[in-house]
């Protein structure tokens, strides 16, 4: 079906592809005459013509998204260079394809909140609007600077800066072209879906309407650092994703107690700290007789630092809803 605001699907099929030797499916998508919107923002040096383009921009993603939730469709491939001009004198704009991969399956990190952002690229699940929103606001944040602050960064380094400091702090810098899209930055780049913005709240701002965002909710800090490969962990949300990526140190540290002491002693933290013994002795238990003791006891302890984050087991991180996808991918 046609969908308004998305570039058209005009057929698809099983064709022979030479450079592979083998038969792969193929799309075939309505060319739109207005280029790439990334390409054309490349090419304007005028931040006057650069702020029409992105509120065209606005417009063509808001009706777009919209569409597709009224479907129970989320788009999960929203980035800036995926965006068409669909007319020849950019007047409206299109989402691209986000049929031809598994969900966020190409969507740079940056563009993933912090727990999908952790898992593989084939395993970030179909997602929710909350999540297309979120895109939205990185989108937003590309159009209005020339570069973001983090390009360059590791996924580590990204995924950690945005638990520690924001997704907001992380992503926007001093140099935006406009500071008018700052409040629907700071309101579609909040870490907690609950208070995301959604349409109601965007509608409001395009109209010119009072709409305040809710500020990210500052995460407790322990009173002393869990130090990891150099790095001194101050949350438990990024000591367990570098321990996710370290599991031979991060073994060592469980079985000393380290982890134990820090989240009872340094830590402190009213919700993790009372049950966290009882749970990583449960956790040894129900590890102790399995093949891969010791991977599943981590995968367990990890879950316990951090419950919103991916399962990860081994080298294979994935969300739930995207069981499925990471097993073919």
């Amino acid at each position: 079906q046609r969908i308004p605001g998305i570039l058209d699907l005009m057929d698809y099929g099983i064709i022979d592809w030479p450079l592979l030797g083998e038969k792969t499916p193929a799309l075939i998508y309505e060319r739109p005459t207005g280029g790439r919107v990334s390409s054309v923002f490349e090419e304007e040096t005028s931040d006057y013509n650069k702020i029409e383009y992105m509120q065209t921009a606005v417009d063509g993603i808001m009706e777009g998204l919209e569409q597709l939730s009224n479907r129970g469709i989320s788009h999960r491939a929203l980035r800036h260079d995926n965006l068409f001009f669909f007319d020849e004198k950019r007047e409206r704009v299109l989402l691209g394809d986000f049929v031809s991969t598994p969900a966020g399956f190409d969507q740079p990190v940056v563009y993933e909140t912090i727990e999908r952002g952790m898992a593989d690229e084939g395993a970030r699940g179909t997602g929710f609007i909350e999540d297309d929103m979120y895109a939205f606001g990185v989108t937003i944040a590309s159009m209005v600077q020339n570069q973001l602050p983090v390009d360059g960064d590791s996924k580590e380094q990204i995924i950690i800066s945005k638990i520690e400091t924001s997704s907001f702090q992380t992503i926007v810098g001093n140099s935006v072209i406009t500071p008018k899209v700052l409040g629907a930055m700071r309101g579609l780049l909040n870490d907690d879906p609950d208070d995301r913005w959604g349409f109601e709240e965007l509608t409001n701002w395009r109209n010119g309407l009072p709409n305040v965002p809710k500020p990210s909710r500052a995460p407790h800090k322990a009173h002393r650092p869990m130090e990891l490969d150099g790095y001194k962990h101050m949350d438990p949300r990024t000591l367990a994703y570098s321990m996710s990526r370290r599991p031979d140190i991060s073994i060592e540290l469980i079985n000393e107690g380290t982890i134990e002491r820090w989240v009872a002693k340094d830590f402190m933290d009213e919700d993790l700290t009372p049950t966290f013994a009882a749970s990583l002795e449960t956790a040894r238990v129900q590890s102790r007789n399995v093949k891969e003791a010791d991977d599943v006891l981590l995968a367990h302890v990890l879950m316990l630092l951090d419950p919103q984050a991916p399962v990860r087991y081994k080298d294979v991180s994935y969300m739930p809803d995207a069981f499925g996808p990471a097993l073919v991918t």
